[in-house]
């Protein structure tokens, strides 16, 4: 875990930089991330921070598992095919474009999500950032800033159309955190970031479409999903409200009016095993939602490792699943939201909680 003396070093050794009184005070400030990346060289920077924060950049210490393979049945189970799209656990990637692999500051995860698509995951939680100006827009995910680190949408939904098309049993869920640009209005840029959809060949052909008029207890299974190749289901909060006729391509849908999800301030380890707290609900708590979301990460400045090697495990991920299943009268659990996914344990309890669920 990333120390509070740690980042003080860091930034008192920032202050002895030549030419860094502003970087200084930024860094003092708390912009240290940020102040790093615009300010300086960011290959010397870098390995400035790299020799101040230890392992925040160094490869993981866990085997990773990335294969090819033809899964059968869907999402890994012939018994997921009877059981509805929010009846079962689809293994989920907070923050997914911000990785180290992809050249992010303060990364959320070493592996990108390519990988971890391999690996099992089949939730991705995205930001997306217009990094355009004043004339032209540029969407890209990032982590809330551009010059934090930007991945392609077009070639993640290339990427997405390939692996979908190669395994054919997969249904993905993608949700898009969607971040304001002064210069273009939030509808504007969500119906831009369809038109990269609708860009790339046969993305948009296999975005489910769920009815206005479907209550919560309407979606399909997920065999009715995969016979009819709508095998990506979108997702988006903090744009325009999609509810409202004309404001956003009906293949998105909004997060919370079929979601909720736990509260995601947990500054330890301890505070997420917290169950009475961390159980809460936070959004979407109003009326009846298909979907439950619990957020599994911990952040304390910067995104936990060490943490994640506690929290990932597989006796706390079986643990929280069932506390809050029991405090929420039931309900069954459809995300569970993690960082530095190539640690732990999420992939192998996911596929126990849905052959679980296909019993009930």
């Amino acid at each position: 875990q990333i120390s509070r003396s740690a980042i003080n070093n860091l930034i008192m050794e920032i202050c002895t930089w030549r030419n860094s009184r502003i970087l200084c005070l930024l860094a003092s400030t708390g912009g240290i991330a940020y102040a790093i990346y615009a300010l300086v060289d960011w290959d010397s920077a870098k390995a400035k921070v790299e020799g101040s924060l230890g392992d925040l950049f160094a490869p993981e210490d866990t085997n990773v598992t990335v294969i090819d393979y033809e899964w059968e049945g869907c999402n890994g189970l012939e018994s997921n095919c009877e059981l509805k799209v929010n009846e079962i656990l689809f293994a989920t990637m907070h923050n997914a474009m911000s990785t180290a692999e992809d050249s992010f500051v303060y990364p959320n995860h070493q592996f990108k999500m390519e990988k971890a698509l391999a690996a099992g995951y089949r939730g991705f939680l995205l930001d997306v950032c217009d990094c355009g100006d004043a004339v032209n827009m540029n969407l890209q995910f990032c982590h809330s800033v551009c010059f934090s680190g930007k991945k392609s949408p077009s070639k993640l939904f290339e990427y997405l159309v390939k692996f979908l098309t190669s395994n054919r049993g997969e249904v993905i869920i993608l949700e898009f955190q969607m971040n304001s640009n002064p210069n273009r209005f939030p509808d504007v840029i969500i119906n831009g970031l369809y038109d990269l959809m609708k860009n790339v060949d046969g993305f948009a052909d296999m975005i489910y479409i769920h009815p206005v008029d479907s209550g919560a207890s309407q979606w399909p299974t997920m065999g009715e999903l995969v016979d009819t190749n709508k095998r990506l289901i979108l997702f988006q909060h903090n744009g325009p409200d999609c509810s409202i006729e004309g404001s956003c391509p009906k293949a998105i849908h909004n997060f919370h009016d079929h979601v909720m999800e736990t509260t995601f301030e947990f500054d330890s380890a301890s505070d997420l095993m917290d169950y009475s707290k961390s159980c809460s609900i936070k959004f979407g708590n109003g009326g009846s939602k298909a979907f439950l979301n619990l957020n599994h990460f911990v952040t304390d400045f910067v995104p936990q490792k060490d943490d994640s090697r506690i929290v990932n495990t597989k006796e706390i991920l079986e643990d929280r699943l069932q506390q809050c299943s029991d405090l929420l009268e039931g309900r069954a659990v459809n995300m569970m939201s993690v960082d530095f996914w190539a640690i732990g344990d999420l992939e192998s309890v996911t596929e126990a909680y849905n052959t679980a669920q296909s019993l009930n």
